[in-house]
């Protein structure tokens, strides 16, 4: 298996072309093996540093997000491998993600946190992970 660098790595580059051939490289070798879907792209946004997908993600910044989540989903499905956006939403800290229940306003959770989902659905995104916590009260 490819030590990759991080879709944080990555993403610093606000470089689409660059997220394209990333995301084809793995979704390649994912092919190679056999695999049928890709745990991937990770949508959520860096928001806390006790979250341990940070590596995963595509930054902070929710407009960057959604610019590039597109073509490492276009990347990623060139290879006839199905990319799967994850973690549907606002999953942001990994101790007791079971058990913890993000409150956020409708308005803050569709400005910021659902950018890049829209953006992967528009994409074409073939599959979507749900998340470990409870939003709102609520399991999504």
């Amino acid at each position: 298996m490819t030590a990759w660098p991080s879709a944080l790595t990555v993403a610093m580059s606000w470089d689409r072309d660059a997220m394209f051939a990333w995301g084809a490289a793995m979704g390649a070798e994912q092919k190679t093996k056999g695999t049928n879907v890709m745990l991937g792209p990770g949508i959520n946004l860096a928001r806390t540093p006790w979250c341990g997908r940070n590596f995963e993600y595509q930054g902070e910044d929710p407009y960057l997000a959604s610019q590039l989540v597109a073509p490492e989903v276009q990347g990623i499905q060139s290879n006839n491998v199905s990319a799967c956006i994850k973690h549907y939403t606002v999953n942001a800290i990994e101790q007791d993600r079971s058990g913890m229940n993000v409150v956020v306003d409708q308005r803050t959770w569709m400005e910021t946190y659902s950018r890049g989902f829209q953006a992967a659905v528009d994409a074409g995104v073939g599959t979507a992970m749900c998340s470990y916590n409870r939003v709102n009260g609520e399991r999504k």
